[in-house]
């Protein structure tokens, strides 16, 4: 069964670890009708400084990605890093992700792809329309 909210997510990490129940919670955002209230409630701190940050960034993202409210637990100190990390090691890939990493990934540090939350089930509407 997925995880209903991004809160229910987190706490299945310690579990499951750390990308399938995300995966599994995007699966289920992109399938809801309303989609504020599977990121509002704050999910609870992982203690590692990376997934809180990338957390962060996933609640932001999909807020601004989908026009929703951005919740304020976002914005905690807790959730960004404090020096950068990119997706690829590759020197080469490190401008490509500064130039195409989302706002919400960059303002935590966190070099990515344009669309870092892409899932076989991404609506076909929002792949079309532009990045946030």
């Amino acid at each position: 069964m997925r995880p209903h909210s991004l809160k229910e997510a987190v706490a299945r990490i310690g579990q499951q670890g750390f990308f399938r129940p995300l995966n599994e919670f995007l699966d289920e955002f992109y399938l809801a009708q309303e989609r504020q209230a599977l990121i509002n409630e704050e999910p609870d701190l992982t203690g590692d400084d990376w997934q809180d940050s990338y957390i962060g960034a996933v609640g932001e993202h999909l807020a601004r990605r989908w026009g929703l409210t951005i919740p304020p637990w976002v914005d905690d100190p807790r959730r960004f890093l404090g020096s950068p990390c990119f997706a690829d090691d590759a020197q080469w890939a490190k401008p490509v992700l500064l130039r195409d990493s989302p706002i919400a990934f960059r303002r935590r540090l966190i070099f990515t792809e344009a669309e870092p939350l892409r899932r076989a089930r991404f609506p076909k509407e929002a792949a079309e329309g532009s990045r946030q």
